[in-house]
């Protein structure tokens, strides 16, 4: 699911928890200075980040753009939420109602007809203390489900906690769907001052080994990266997580992870993400004395199944986002494993064309040596931005982030598909910052020879007409997905039907 801008609700709901939920007013001051201060340094950071007039919010990942989004109200609200007291009304329904909730489900779960829900959201005294989930990944080995997600109900719980803040949750299954139960945050860091931010990953090798991926923060060393964790019990409970690959916080910003495993052989996962860099130690300086960013795809790659990453991660594409390219980014990578070993990564490439924003395209390189280089990047197709390039109706932020998958079965082993939104038909807009709005279709290209060649001309898998009858009507976020025949599934969400 694409990420919603909630104008920094992640923040709200911690004014729930920071005083009411600790006894003694001297103890109650000295929690919240604690847990603020690991907020006023992410703050800070993406405060700084802001300033800097290269930066282009539509390579923003959840994590990133819901921090950039705190980052310009946190002058407001910290005020608010250091002198609020009157929260323990409010955890206490959370609690209350939580447990109610976890109990009638797994009752009642088995025999409702239709999707089943894996969490439940609690509105508990205040609104602001409801969930935000959001940008779910799944995982299924034998008859065990994990999901995770942002959420800000995992981040209400850790705030409790003596040791590092989660905004992930996750639910699982172990009858293969059949009822879900809601776990709250996996194992959080183990300290204080560190935190995962969201943009979570999941990926199992067998039915017992789970593995997730999330952005990680560390406040006192002054560090960003992605964090892994591992569960040994089916995706139940989750070890605490550690960095697989760092950056500096004072000058990345690093999410849009995503996570793959070789099933032929579990030992060997793939980890990408999109990293901007404002060193200026690759791209320079503009003719202000502000670095120039570089937006990059990186790859960190394990042989251990996950105990040990790349030292020094991979840089699979960068650009510059410089004078003569100043809407050049790399974004959304995705990353997937083919029979026989070979790795995958496909991206968003935005800016293609210098000095035009919504000149985009869908990028795709190959690995044959597990990760260690890739060959050259190939161009799938040209994307018309959809919306106005950063949001949709309603301000839902968006991309054109693409969906990959690799064959299998005895027809289609080690085919490529790629799926991905795109605008077929663009109209005047008072309020987009462009000054267009574009509807979108959802597009299917696929390869065959190793993702060399690809579609001559990308498939439509559907297409809607936003006429005077269905004026919002427009499909967005497609994933793509194989069965073990061979059989290739997409989806997508229609919206304005």
């Amino acid at each position: 699911m694409a990420p919603i801008r909630r104008n920094a609700v992640a923040v709200l709901i911690i004014a729930v928890i920071l005083i009411g939920a600790v006894s003694g007013a001297a103890r109650a001051q000295a929690d919240a200075a604690q847990r603020l201060a690991l907020f006023d340094s992410l703050v800070a950071r993406y405060q700084a980040f802001a300033a800097n007039p290269h930066l282009r919010r539509e390579s923003l990942g959840g994590a990133a753009g819901n921090l950039m989004a705190l980052a310009r109200r946190w002058r407001g609200l910290r005020p608010r939420l250091a002198h609020l007291s009157d929260a323990t009304a409010a955890m206490n329904d959370f609690g209350d109602t939580q447990a109610a909730f976890d109990a009638a489900e797994g009752v009642v779960g088995m025999f409702l007809p239709g999707p089943r829900p894996i969490s439940n959201v609690m509105l508990g005294a205040t609104r602001f203390t409801g969930f935000t989930q959001n940008e779910t990944a799944s995982a299924w080995c034998g008859a065990n489900v994990a999901i995770v997600y942002n959420d800000t109900g995992a981040e209400i719980r850790t705030m409790l906690g003596a040791g590092g803040v989660s905004a992930v949750g996750y639910s699982a299954s172990s009858n293969r769907g059949g009822v879900f139960a809601y776990h709250g945050s996996p194992t959080p860091p183990a300290n204080s001052w560190q935190a995962l931010t969201g943009d979570p990953s999941i990926v199992c090798a067998d039915a017992a080994n789970f593995l997730y991926s999330a952005v990680w923060y560390d406040s006192l060393n002054n560090q960003t990266g992605i964090s892994v964790a591992n569960s040994s019990d089916g995706g139940q409970t989750f070890a605490p997580p550690a960095p697989a690959a760092l950056k500096s916080s004072l000058t990345d910003i690093v999410g849009e992870d995503k996570l793959a495993i070789d099933q032929a052989n579990p030992a060997l996962l793939y980890l990408v993400y999109a990293d901007v860099d404002f060193s200026g130690a690759i791209c320079g300086m503009d003719a202000s004395s502000q670095p120039i960013p570089r937006y990059a795809v990186e790859l960190a790659a394990s042989t251990d199944g996950g105990a040990n990453w790349s030292a020094t991660p991979l840089v699979i594409d960068q650009v510059c986002a410089d004078q003569n390219n100043p809407y050049a980014m790399d974004a959304w990578p995705q990353v997937a494993v083919g029979p026989s070993g070979e790795v995958y990564v496909a991206w968003e490439a935005m800016g293609v064309s210098g000095a035009n924003p919504a000149a985009r395209a869908i990028k795709i390189a190959r690995s044959t040596d597990a990760g260690a280089s890739f060959g050259q990047t190939v161009t799938v197709a040209g994307v018309v931005a959809i919306g106005d390039g950063a949001d949709l109706q309603g301000f839902i932020y968006t991309s054109e982030a693409p969906a990959l998958a690799v064959g299998r079965g005895k027809r289609n082993a080690g085919a490529v598909y790629l799926a991905w939104p795109n605008a077929s038909m663009t109209v005047n807009d008072a309020l987009s910052t462009t000054g267009l709005y574009g509807f979108s279709d959802v597009m299917f290209a696929q390869s065959t020879d190793g993702g060399v060649n690809w579609s001559a001309t990308p498939l439509v898998i559907d297409q809607v007409c936003a006429d005077q009858n269905n004026p919002y009507a427009m499909d967005a976020w497609p994933q793509v997905t194989v069965g073990p025949s061979g059989e290739v599934y997409v989806a997508w969400e229609a919206m304005g039907v």
